[in-house]
């Protein structure tokens, strides 16, 4: 349960702060997944990264 914090609907909420938070979560996740696609794009020397951007691992 621990694990799913972020979608958790905290008392006294507004749906516009649901909304944000839920917002950030996803441009998160798909910052990672297209880290996830550059880096094996790169990886593989496919050339080709089908839109993704580059991401730098810190």
């Amino acid at each position: 349960r621990q694990k799913f914090r972020l979608t958790d609907i905290y008392p006294g909420e507004s749906p516009k702060e649901l909304y944000v938070r839920l917002k950030e979560l996803y441009v998160r996740l798909k910052e990672l997944y297209y880290c996830g696609c550059y880096l094996l794009s790169c990886r593989y020397g496919l050339g080709n990264t089908n839109g993704c951007r580059g991401c730098v691992i810190g």
